[in-house]
């Protein structure tokens, strides 16, 4: 049922009151300096989405018609329903061995919400994995829109007498819904004007209809029903609470004219199948002044070339964003600002296969916050998981999360990055500005040919650690892997512990910890000047010559390019170019040959189609068919077998394709797999660990105790001496006890070993060295 919010908004709304946005922000200023603006993506580049998952559904009566992205060959999908959302992927599924592009559901019931999920599972295998996101479709009798439509003996029921303006028809649809019925617009391709809409809770409009109005052939991907705004006004005003008012397979044009295309006030929303594009400030604007957390999702959705953000959101929200495109928006393709977790709750944010390209300031940006008056409980979480996305040749930050609420200690976050790619950004790839208490997982990622570092990690005042798993960093302007205290005075107090990863090229240094001692566990750097600043070093392998066959096919050099006009890009050095070289721009995999030099300056066969200066050459040998590199280690390499592994143990080869569980660094697997790691442990090893003290670590999941063997977690000194502990098992931990005489006084190296598990059976994610500093 619609929430209380809903009835005084809709008199005000019918007694003429002004629907305007919320709040009294400015509109966008336009691109920050130095980022170089928005740039576009190249024709002939990959769409997301990247993973399958359901795109679009359209409701009518009695029935529902999905529409999705199937997996690749090897796998299979089934689509599963429910009444409640919680309840979708409780029971079987509802088909199975799902084929073409979507199918109907029919014999619904007139106004009962159905919730729709699509589950993956490799061919042959128990149990199918939720892919994607959950949708809401509620069958029930439409509202016909039709632009060519006859005002005369207009009401909307039949495609006969449809109306022929969206204001009558989401009027209409509005009613429907008061009266209990399910506020469906079908709306005929067509151009509409859309000044200033309202659109209220409840009210579900459908795009992409032909003269039919045949929902079975009702195609959301065409783009063919486009809504078009009036000078400096917003064009839809969605409001009015809970249950979801949804755009679906609809374009929203500001046609650089209406200052935002959809805006949200304190209402749940979903988008699918939608573009909103060209307006002049924020293509999207969400605003939450409530205490409630109002749920989001956008699933297939492109927001491109704004004049300030993409997306806009303030306060609490649970978002899920799947298979999306924020590209050439003139600030953030994705502005968080801020994320608020409301007192005593939890909020999530769950971005999947979705693409961060050309955003004239950063790809994503995420700002964790408390509400501005916390209490009385003073505690709130955030979850934060990104996995599978690519954000690319923005022009600032590739992805920033910013916690915000470290004077909050009872706050916490818990952040997982995975299987994504940071690319030729003008800032770092990936930053974590972690300043609150929280657990930091980044795994199976590649940062490559950004102007700053590769990952960045800052913290002010919190304590804790960022574990950076089967990741690789290469060819970044700064370091490939920092961790600072920031801008301020103080802090620094969060190390990285590397592992299974891998450092190339990059021209500011390898891992540079600032503060306190970070450390490398199974990792190699290669052509990586000054690789270890502050860095403990754990079954790592360095190689300084491009020639020695340690990887399968890598670059043989990479360079700085100053300054890129067409066909000429102009280097610091050329020495390692020679005529047959093969060059590649910002891991962009094209083939590009030298064919003239003048001095530094490089004469390329093509001109790339975007390219942030400052930005990464990479050299290849002559006679390659390929720039896509392969990072695993060949038959023979003089890494193999050089990794961390505990004594007596089988020698472990160290760099990602040598994790327990291996995979393409910056691209997802097809079914999302679990992990298991260290997320924490008391005391922090940063604060030093008292003489007779106990080291407590937690997991992410509860823990097998039978795995938990000796030699499982050990304790060494700088020199390999080992200490007697004891290992106690709980749920999700193990109390490391220390010997009979303390810790000591020198300092040590606490190690976890391949072989520890989840009660779930899923292999330790990331074995580590950890430096420890007793007291």
């Amino acid at each position: 049922m619609l929430s209380r919010r809903t009835l005084p908004i809709l008199v005000s709304t019918l007694l003429g009151l002004t629907l305007a946005c919320s709040g009294s922000e400015s509109v966008g200023s336009g691109p920050p300096s130095g980022g170089g603006g928005p740039v576009n993506p190249p024709t002939g580049v990959a769409e997301p989405p990247f993973l399958s998952g359901l795109s679009a559904l359209g409701a009518g009566s009695g029935e529902l018609v999905l529409r999705w992205t199937l997996p690749p060959s090897g796998f299979e999908a089934a689509l599963f329903l429910a009444f409640q959302p919680g309840d979708v992927y409780t029971g079987p599924p509802f088909a199975e061995g799902l084929t073409g592009d979507g199918m109907s559901v029919g014999g619904l019931t007139d106004g009962v919400q159905v919730f729709a999920g699509l589950g993956v599972r490799a061919v042959g295998t128990g149990t199918y994995e939720p892919a994607g996101t959950v949708l809401l479709g509620t069958p029930g009798a439409p509202i016909y829109v039709d632009a060519s439509a006859s005002a005369t003996g207009a009401d909307g029921t039949t495609p006969a007498t449809a109306f022929p303006d969206l204001f009558s028809g989401l009027l209409t649809a509005f009613s429907s819904v008061l009266g209990g019925g399910s506020g469906n617009l079908h709306v005929r391709n067509g151009t509409y004007d859309a000044p200033i809409l309202p659109v209220f809770a409840g009210v579900h409009i459908y795009g992409g209809f032909d003269g039919t109005f045949d929902l079975d052939v009702r195609d959301p991907d065409a783009g063919l029903t486009i809504f078009r705004g009036l000078p400096g006004a917003p064009m839809f005003d969605v409001q009015g609470g809970d249950p979801a008012a949804i755009f679906d397979g609809v374009v929203v044009d500001g046609a650089a004219s209406a200052n935002v295309g959809i805006d949200v006030n304190d209402c749940e929303i979903e988008l699918r199948s939608t573009a909103v594009v060209n307006c002049t400030d924020r293509g999207i604007r969400m605003r939450n002044g409530t205490a409630d957390c109002l749920d989001v999702t956008l699933a297939k959705c492109r927001i491109a070339g704004n004049g300030a953000d993409g997306l806009s959101a303030i306060g609490p929200f649970d978002m899920e964003i799947d298979g999306c495109s924020f590209d050439s928006n003139i600030q953030e393709g994705m502005d968080l600002d801020d994320l608020i977790a409301p007192d005593g709750g939890r909020v999530t944010l769950d971005i999947k296969g979705s693409r961060f390209f050309g955003n004239g300031s950063q790809g994503l940006d995420v700002d964790l916050a408390a509400p501005l008056i916390p209490g009385p409980l003073f505690q709130g979480e955030f979850v934060v998981n990104i996995r599978g996305c690519r954000f690319e040749l923005n022009g600032q930050d590739g992805c920033l999360i910013d916690e915000e609420f470290e004077l909050i200690t009872g706050y916490s976050a818990r952040i997982t990055v995975r299987e994504s790619i940071a690319r030729g950004n003008a800032g770092n790839g990936f930053f974590i500005d972690a300043d609150g208490v929280d657990t930091m997982f980044l795994h199976r990622l590649l940062s490559v040919g950004n102007g700053g570092d590769g990952f960045a990690i800052a913290s002010e005042s919190q304590t804790g650690f960022a574990v950076l798993s089967s990741s690789i960093s290469s060819g970044n302007q700064g370091a490939g892997i920092r961790a600072s205290r920031g801008i301020a005075a103080t802090g620094g107090n969060k190390p990285v512990f590397a592992t299974q990863s891998i450092l190339a090229g990059n021209f500011g240094g390898g891992i540079v910890s600032e503060i306190v001692d970070s450390s490398a566990t199974s990792s190699i750097a290669y052509l990586q000047p000054n690789p270890w600043s502050a860095v403990s070093l754990h079954g790592v392998y360095q190689e300084d010559d491009p020639f020695a066959g340690t990887f399968q096919f890598v670059p043989e050099a990479f360079l700085t390019a100053t300054a890129w006009v067409d066909v000429q890009v102009t280097v610091g050095s050329v020495t390692a170019v020679g005529p047959a070289s093969v060059l590649e721009l910002a891991d962009d995999d094209v083939m590009r040959n030298p064919v003239a030099f003048t001095g530094s300056v490089i004469d390329l066969d093509s001109a790339p189609d975007t390219f942030r200066i400052p930005g990464l050459v990479s050299v290849f040998g002559p006679g390659v068919t390929s720039v896509v590199e392969d990072w695993d280690l060949p038959l023979g390499s003089p890494a193999a077998g050089t990794g961390f592994a505990a004594p007596g143990a089988p020698a472990t080869d160290p760099g990602v394709w040598g994790a327990p569980s291996p995979g393409f660094a910056g691209f997802p697997d097809e079914v999302e797999g679990e992990l298991f790691f260290l997320r924490a442990t008391t005391p922090s090893t940063v604060l030093g660990v008292g003489a007779l003290l106990p080291i407590e670590l937690h997991f992410n999941d509860d823990l097998d105790p039978t795995s938990v063997l000796p030699g499982s977690v050990r304790v060494v000194t700088l020199a390999g001496g080992e200490l007697a502990i004891g290992l106690v098992p709980g749920v999700d931990s193990i109390v490391v006890d220390p010997p009979a005489g303390g810790w000591g006084t020198e300092a040590l190296v606490l190690e976890i070993h391949r072989g520890l598990r989840s009660l779930a059976g899923v292999e330790l994610t990331a074995p580590l060295a950890i430096p420890l500093q007793p007291f």
